[in-house]
């Protein structure tokens, strides 16, 4: 993108790092191309281009227009020069590096992709001058708050650590009857209480032999593990 930028600007009105980019480049282009924009891909794919960084990404908005430029901020590299450049993203250096584009594409979202791809950070200029909707329930119906999604991400922990205690307390009370522990059923029960889930714990039949494994089915009881 750093070459086309460059090379798309007129000779008469490019600086001094935009020439050395294009010289560079030109360096391994056959003679009787003029520039890489106009190269066959299987040249341009065997021609030596500038060592380039991005350090930095822009996202401006206007006011007056109502929309969003996205800028960047690079640094190139050549065999003995070096400079920084700042360009904007244009759909003329866009389209040619890209698989699919599409021209009008929002320039907010190409800042997005960008930056992922290339693991930069985002800078966001006049964000004060964004309109911002008067209700926000009405134009984003599905939104949330940071305060609810802490509040639903502690409740789902609290309630995974609560299904594996009465687990683990549901298969002790299970041996506990096994072994006919009256006192350890008794405790287990007590704290099984606690979690409101009594309702369809195993229970020893009265007349019963305690210490008989008949009467525990254990899928029934994995089943209660969330009761």
């Amino acid at each position: 993108m750093a070459v086309f930028y460059c090379e798309m600007v007129p000779e008469v009105f490019a600086s001094p790092s935009q020439r050395a980019v294009v010289e560079y480049v030109q360096e391994s282009l056959p003679s009787e191309i003029t520039c890489f924009a106009e190269a066959h891909p299987w040249i341009q794919s065997r021609v030596k281009l500038p060592q380039v960084t991005l350090d930095q990404l822009d996202l401006i908005y206007d006011g007056e227009r109502g929309d969003w430029t996205c800028r960047f901020e690079c640094a190139m590299k050549g065999e003995k020069w070096s400079n920084r450049m700042t360009m904007d993203v244009t759909p003329e250096i866009v389209m040619p590096v890209s698989y699919k584009y599409e021209p009008d594409t929002s320039s907010m979202f190409t800042c997005l992709c960008l930056a992922l791809r290339y693991k930069a950070p985002i800078v966001v200029q006049n964000l004060q001058d964004v309109p911002i909707p008067s209700n926000l329930d009405d134009d984003f119906p599905q939104r949330t708050t940071v305060q609810n999604l802490q509040s639903t991400s502690t409740r789902v922990a609290q309630n995974i650590e609560r299904g594996f205690e009465v687990h683990t307390l549901t298969k002790a009370l299970q041996i506990a009857m096994e072994k006919g522990d009256e006192g350890a059923v008794e405790r287990i029960r007590a704290k099984l209480d606690e979690y409101d889930s009594m309702d369809d714990l195993p229970t020893t039949p009265e007349g019963s032999d305690q210490t008989s494994k008949k009467g525990t089915d254990i899928d029934d009881l994995d089943e209660n593990i969330l009761q």
